[in-house]
């Protein structure tokens, strides 16, 4: 028959050039090689099932006819069509016209029949495909937007275009089917176009608006001639309908194309389908079936009704999860007829209660368990429960409030754990008004959930450090009395605003009464939660191994409770302690235990606080390039996330790194993304932080004046009485540019303020201060160096703790600032100084011979000096000796091999040699302690000897 003997009727298949579809057609093909009888191409109206069977029918070069039954109401005018397109051949008179309809197909040789657009004809049509299917001569290609349900139907089921994810990059997003196809049809109407990476990102949320939908998207890129793309996705949202078209005589509309598929639906099925499009997402079954059943009644099986419309290609459904969902363009139309038939308010309330009581039941498993199975159910439900809170709040006259306070109480749970900061927003600004209109008109009961899914709230906004708002939640319920639960939540909230002002006395009573009535109530999890926050306040006041402890008792006890979605909070709590102290085995155990939880759980932020407590770490130790690792990690995480707060932090980080590497153009790069990213305390803060790095590139390129007008950029600012810290830092180290320049009687003054200033501060912050220190020494006086040596030598014996990884020990836990002030006066420091400071520091009590690494100097026990200079003899005696020590004796030939060796000397004059070598060393303090014995000459083993190495890692 050849290509002849293929005839279609006249429109029956697409013209357009095909995109994509590579698995689907490939699907067609291997049915078509398969022998089925019947073969139905379904989905819904627009998904383009005639251009993909037109594609296949062409890559097979199928002897077939054609037929596009899409204007035909009739059964007898479709028969009478499929008979037109026949050869023409005999037929009987009195036949039924499926009889001579099939006798025609039998008699012309045709093996496959193609029809196009057969829903609106079924099931009349299903009987005559059925007996001609059967033959067993004629096969039959369908498309429909319902399956026909029959015994020997082979079902390929067609869904939308690819569409890009917003993460994709340009040039992958231009690559989706989609995008391609939307492109292909614009250029139809303008050859030359080529969109910009702008007009790219209005493709992509245009063809997201279109759910991929070929036709959608063809109606759609006709638009473009008169609209621009925004002003279409605008009209699509508003559901303005702009998806419609002139084709010669008669208008294609994807509206027009739905009507028809709603007009074929019975009522329960208009019903049903309008109520669904109150889902923002996917949804399951059961929630279907809680939605409709009020609007279809008791006499019909929801169950049935949802397949119907499945069957219909009107509802769609994910392959892997089962989940339900309608497509953009049908949720609209659903939207539409929901309004226009008044089902809206019954649909509404169906959906608030099957939400708000899972809702009740997730939340109180959660505050009772907080585990991981909970919140993973809370994040499949999120979509529905967001979209019934949005449903309910948009009608300020519904009466179940109780249902919206418990959605919003499973909701600010779910953000808490892993939402990002735009979804944590948007739950907080529809959230928050609607439980203070709860807390006004409720009654008690009411009242006390409208005061829970406030302060439900108040944690989700220390989360994003919105502690204004916190403190005018916690104002407002302080002027009722409440139930101890209540109590309880708000005692906690309060202690964080407390400690926010930095009041910890004030924030540590708020949260141990807030920790008794949680007791009293058997509330373990927001017991154990309560020591998490104790620790924290331990944290701030610099009582880190208070905060330590607190913090290891906290994570062991939600370990035990099985509360897997809080055990993360301690874990990064005691990253950020172990970077403090400078303790890195702990440091990477916890480190690797947190991020592990946080990828979990899917907290994008947690993750990146934690990435970023481990890069401090690691610059602390000066491991600078692994130290940039972390913190771009933890930048990116927190970017993501939409926590540009955080993210300001760690840019701060980053600038701080840059700066070592002298690289101003990159930190100053890090500087302004960081102060762009805040406002308020924080971008004063941030602004104060910036100014000391700027110092820091200035003192490196020793332009003390340009250190001095950045430092004073920070110390002008008003706001820097909010953090003394940073104030006497920055004073001591504009001292140090003064003392460079000249100018030692302004930095004498400036540093007697320092003084005075930092006798306010903690002890550890005291030391901290190190640059007071530095400007001990820089102000070269005599009495100003026996200060420093009493104050340095504990911080450079915890420094020494940490070079030589001795971390057993609390003393010997450092803070990383200590650290990085020791090192900066290491380098300052001359060899003899150094070594005053390392005997002071590693014999504190001073009951030890102290020896430089060369033997030059030593320390005897009482704290005295002695130096040996250069004679050679008596270093390499000395150094004989203290290899020795503790051992066997030194021996005359051990001694003569050591100081003069490969000699030939007599033994009256080697003698000689050995005895004034050893009175020179007893004249330099060493009396006391070296002893000749019989076997040769020994240091008192009761007596500890310790080398005063370089240690360069300090410098």
């Amino acid at each position: 028959m050849g290509a002849a003997r293929r005839r279609e009727e006249s429109g029956a298949m697409s013209s357009v050039r095909f995109i994509g579809r590579a698995r689907e057609l490939e699907c067609v093909q291997e049915l078509i090689a398969s022998g089925a009888p019947l073969i139905t191409i379904t989905g819904p109206p627009g998904v383009g099932k005639t251009a993909l069977l037109g594609r296949a029918l062409r890559a097979a070069e199928l002897e077939h006819v054609s037929v596009d039954l899409a204007l035909v109401d009739e059964l007898d005018e479709a028969l009478a069509r499929i008979e037109a397109i026949l050869p023409r051949g005999q037929s009987g008179g009195d036949e039924e016209p499926v009889e001579w309809v099939q006798q025609r197909l039998e008699s012309s040789g045709v093996s496959w029949l193609v029809l196009d657009h057969v829903e609106h004809l079924l099931p009349r049509l299903t009987d005559c495909i059925v007996r001609w299917s059967e033959s067993g001569r004629v096969r039959v290609i369908v498309t429909s937007r319902e399956r026909l349900g029959l015994m020997n139907e082979a079902l390929l089921e067609l869904g939308p275009l690819r569409v890009p994810s917003k993460e994709e990059p340009p040039e992958l997003a231009a690559r989706a089917e989609a995008v391609r196809l939307f492109v292909q049809r614009v250029r139809a109407l303008e050859p030359m176009y080529e969109p910009s990476d702008e007009e790219l990102e209005q493709i992509v949320r245009l063809v997201t608006l279109l759910d991929g939908l070929p036709l959608a998207i063809e109606l759609a890129a006709a638009r473009t001639r008169m609209l621009d793309l925004p002003e279409i996705s605008r009209r699509l949202e508003q559901h303005v309908s702009v998806l419609g078209a002139i084709r010669g005589r008669r208008r294609v509309s994807l509206d027009d194309e739905l009507d028809a598929s709603w007009r074929m639906s019975s009522e329960p099925e208009q019903r049903a389908l309008a109520a669904l499009a109150l889902f923002t997402g996917r949804f399951d079954a059961r929630a279907a079936e809680a939605l409709i059943t009020p609007l279809i009644g008791d006499e019909l099986d929801a169950l049935d009704v949802l397949q119907s419309l499945r069957d219909r290609s009107l509802l769609a459904q994910d392959r892997e999860t089962r989940q339900l969902h309608l497509y953009k363009v049908i949720q609209r139309f659903g939207t539409r007829q929901l309004d226009a038939n008044r089902w809206r308010g019954a649909a509404v309330d169906a959906l608030v209660a099957y939400h708000g009581a899972a809702a009740q039941r997730l939340t109180e498993r959660m505050e009772r368990v907080g585990d991981q199975q909970t919140l993973r159910e809370l994040e499949v439900m999120q979509p529905g429960m967001q979209g019934a809170l949005e449903h309910l709040c948009a009608d300020e006259q519904r009466a179940n409030l109780d249902d919206g306070l418990w959605l919003v109480r499973a909701l600010a749970h779910q953000s808490e754990h892993q939402g990002l900061l735009t979804r944590r927003r948007a739950l907080l600004d529809v959230g928050v008004p609607f439980a203070r209109r709860a807390l006004d008109v409720a009654e008690p009961h009411t009242r006390e959930l409208a005061a829970l899914a406030l302060l439900q709230c108040c944690r989700l906004l220390s989360r994003l450090s919105d502690y204004a708002e916190i403190e005018r939640i916690c104002e407002l319920l302080e002027r009722a009395r409440w139930p101890p639960l209540v109590e309880a939540w708000r005692l906690a909230m309060r202690s964080r605003c407390y400690g926010e002002e930095r009041d910890w006395d004030a924030a540590l009573d708020a949260s141990a009464r807030a920790a008794e009535l949680f007791a009293e109530l058997g509330h373990r999890l927001f017991f154990t939660l309560e020591s998490v926050n104790k620790g924290s306040i331990a944290y701030w006041r610099r009582e880190y191994d208070v905060a330590r402890r607190l913090f290891d008792e906290s994570a062991a006890e939600l370990e035990r409770l099985g509360a897997d979605c809080f055990d993360s909070i301690p874990l990064c709590n005691l990253v950020l302690i172990c970077a403090v102290q400078n303790d890195q085995h702990n440091a990477a155990v916890y480190g690797e235990r947190a991020i592990a939880r946080f990828r979990q759980l899917g907290d994008l932020c947690g993750e990146g606080a934690t990435w970023n407590c481990l890069g401090m770490l690691s610059y602390g130790r000066a491991a600078q390039e692994h130290a940039r690792e972390c913190f771009e990690r933890a930048v990116i995480l927190q970017e993501r996330s939409g926590n540009l707060q955080q993210a300001a932090y760690t840019h701060a980080n980053l600038s701080t790194l840059a700066a070592a590497h002298r690289d101003e153009v990159l930190a100053e790069h890090h500087m302004k993304t960081a102060e762009r990213y805040t406002r308020g305390r924080d971008r004063a803060l941030i602004m104060i932080n910036n100014a000391g790095v700027r110092a820091e590139l200035r003192e490196a390129g020793q332009d003390w004046a340009g250190m001095i007008r950045a430092l004073d950029q920070a110390l002008e600012r008003e706001d820097i009485e909010l953090f003394p810290e940073y104030r006497v830092h920055w004073m001591a180290r504009r001292g140090v540019a003064l003392v460079m320049s000249d100018r030692v009687d302004e930095a004498r003054e400036l540093f007697e303020r320092c003084v005075e200033l930092s006798r306010e501060l903690p002890d550890t912050l005291r030391i901290d201060a190190a640059l007071l220190l530095r400007l001990h020494l820089t102000i070269d006086e005599p009495e100003a160096w026996q200060r420093v040596r009493g104050v340095l030598a504990p911080a450079l014996r915890g420094c020494l703790g940490h070079v030589r990884d001795d971390v057993d020990s609390g003393e010997s836990r450092v803070s990383m600032w200590h650290l990085q002030s020791v090192k900066g006066l290491w380098r300052r420091l001359d060899r003899a100084r150094r070594e005053q400071l390392l005997a002071d520091a590693l014999d504190p009590d001073a009951e030890a011979i102290c020896s430089s690494a060369d033997m030059a100097r030593i320390r005897i026990p009482g704290g005295a000096w002695a130096d040996v200079g250069n004679r050679r003899n008596v270093q390499r005696l000395l150094g004989l000796l203290v290899e020795h020590h503790g051992g066997s004796p030194c021996s005359e030939a051990q001694i003569l091999d050591a100081l003069w060796p490969g000699e030939v000397i007599q033994p009256d004059a080697a003698a000689n040699r050995i005895y004034n070598t050893v009175t020179l060393l007893r004249g330099a303090g060493l009396k006391p302690w070296l002893h000749k014995k019989a076997r040769g000459y020994v240091i008192d083993p009761g007596v500890s000897i310790v080398l005063l190495e370089e240690f360069a890692e300090l410098g």
